[in-house]
């Protein structure tokens, strides 16, 4: 999804290429290391590496979305008129 092959793994990250193969494939399995340096390199956090691309791009929508709609939320109150009290 970001473009990065193997090849640049190992160009980047100084991984061998059997140690990228395998990661890449699915026939070793990854290590807190391998995720955090990964992230680091797709400039990611690691738990989006854990998920299926698509949603982890919806949460980091949504998760920069966040404070734009608070602050909507937060200026209509403010122009909202007052309440009348009954007395």
């Amino acid at each position: 999804m970001l473009g990065r092959t193997q090849a640049d793994a190992v160009r980047e990250l100084g991984w061998n290429k059997s140690t990228a193969s395998h990661l890449w494939n699915g026939k070793q399995r990854y290590s807190q290391d391998y995720v955090d340096e990964v992230a680091i390199w797709l400039t990611l956090r690691p738990y989006e590496l854990l998920m299926p691309p698509d949603l982890a791009m919806a949460i980091r929508r949504l998760r920069d979305a966040a404070p734009r709609l608070a602050d909507d939320i937060r200026d209509d109150f403010n122009e909202a008129a007052p309440l009348k009290t009954g007395t």
